[in-house]
């Protein structure tokens, strides 16, 4: 569910620029790549990794909430 978008912008191959090393962070398996755009770093995220991490949140809930 998104609740606003402020921006749309395309990308090409050229803008993408590779993920830094973020350690051993929870949330850098959600960033896939980033990009700038017109002096702008946008965080591109990984969609699928999210909605899996989130599918696992809520399976874990529904297993505490039976017990």
């Amino acid at each position: 569910m998104v609740d606003t978008v402020s921006d749309v912008v395309d990308l090409s191959p050229e803008h993408l620029r590779k993920t830094p090393s973020l350690g051993n962070t929870a949330t850098a398996e959600f960033i896939q790549s980033l990009a700038v755009v017109d002096g702008r770093m946008i965080i591109i995220l990984n969609v699928d990794e999210l909605m899996r991490h989130d599918l696992q949140q809520v399976a874990a809930a529904d297993l505490l909430s039976v017990a």
